[in-house]
């Protein structure tokens, strides 16, 4: 039996995935978790206090 471990270790496919997605963070992999985009200019204070 030939046993090949293509993403043998977390650090490997790690690397696999970003260099798949052009070295940018996948939504779940993001230190980055959440944003505070408000929609409306009169919603703007409420945004930065919630910053």
């Amino acid at each position: 039996m030939i046993h090949r471990a293509i993403l043998g270790s977390v650090k490997s496919m790690f690397a696999i995935l970003l260099h798949h997605y052009n070295w940018k963070w996948l939504l779940w992999l993001s230190p980055r978790q959440a944003i505070v985009c408000p929609v409306l200019d009169k919603s703007q204070p409420y945004a930065q206090q919630v910053v």
